[in-house]
């Protein structure tokens, strides 16, 4: 079963947004790429421009709402650029936690390509350098909660 094209109206109000995203008018991209959704719902790729325009608007809650959308979209989760932007915003927000959990979804997605496209590689290598930070903090974390416990047992019992 093939899915019908988005009706020409979205077409039409994703071309507008796009054009007023890189006019550097980011409100009325986000108005444009609203009506855009409205006409195609089941459109990640409108759901990721949405989160441009809030992104440009410093909007992050806005942002994350329409990347969320858009990884909804698709069930299975195979949107490695939502996956991306929404680690990059988790991480400017300082969610360590959350960022990590994204990173590794786009870092996992990544390792499917072959090759990797030039743009993504750079985005993918900080990815894993957040990654391999975080674990390595978090190791540093255990060992010394478990270092400070095993310093209290003894290895022999009287």
């Amino acid at each position: 079963m093939t899915s019908a094209p988005p009706p020409a109206s979205a077409v039409e109000a994703n071309r507008l947004g796009i054009s007023a995203l890189q006019a550097g008018d980011a409100a009325a991209a986000a108005r444009h790429f609203a009506v855009a959704i409205s006409g195609d719902p089941q459109s990640g790729a409108l759901q990721r421009n949405l989160a441009s325009a809030w992104r440009a608007l410093g909007e992050d809650e806005r942002e994350l709402t329409a990347l969320e959308a858009a990884l909804a979209i698709d069930r299975r989760q195979f949107d490695l650029m939502a996956w991306i932007r929404k680690a990059e915003r988790h991480e400017a927000r300082g969610d360590k936690g959350a960022a990590l959990a994204a990173w590794s979804a786009a870092i996992a997605l990544g390792g499917q390509l072959n090759p990797v496209p030039p743009p993504l590689e750079a985005l993918l290598a900080h990815g894993q350098a957040f990654v391999a930070a975080a674990t390595d903090t978090m190791f540093s974390a255990a060992s010394g909660a478990f270092g400070a416990v095993r310093g209290n047992l003894s290895e022999t019992e009287a």
